[in-house]
């Protein structure tokens, strides 16, 4: 079977009541899983493999107006969660939505003189994604 590949025309990306779409660069969920081992008296080894930890990468431009996302995580309270939804394009192809909550936390930002101003934050999923 041949492998399949897919262009993402545009996507939107929802967290609360606000939609983003033309500052958003790259949305991305990583799943992590945390292994611990431990060595026994005996020389065993014991794994054990938790939970899987989801986060959700968003590489976007700073924004400085009030609605930007920049701002509103910006402004933040550290550890207060809301809603997001994530909506690639793909042509050809039905649209997939993923849904979950993330625990907002503010960005840094990189600024350079004569480049857009972009920010990479990385925020906690609570739980799994769930796609429909």
């Amino acid at each position: 079977m041949a492998g399949v590949g897919y262009v993402v025309n545009n996507m939107t990306l929802k967290i609360g009541a606000t939609q983003y779409e033309t500052a958003v660069l790259s949305v991305e969920e990583v799943p992590n899983v945390p292994v611990q081992s431990a060595t026994m008296i005996n020389g065993d080894t014991l794994t054990d493999v938790g939970p899987v930890q989801w986060q959700l990468v968003v590489e976007a431009n700073v924004d400085v107006a009030p609605a930007s996302l920049w701002r509103i995580l910006t402004a933040a309270t550290n550890g207060t969660t809301a809603t997001y939804e994530f909506i690639p394009d793909v042509t050809g192809n039905p649209t997939i939505k993923r849904t979950g909550t993330v625990v907002l936390i503010p960005p840094g930002g990189k600024f350079k003189p004569g480049e857009f101003a972009t920010f990479t934050v990385t925020l906690p999923i609570v739980g799994q994604p769930t796609t429909t």
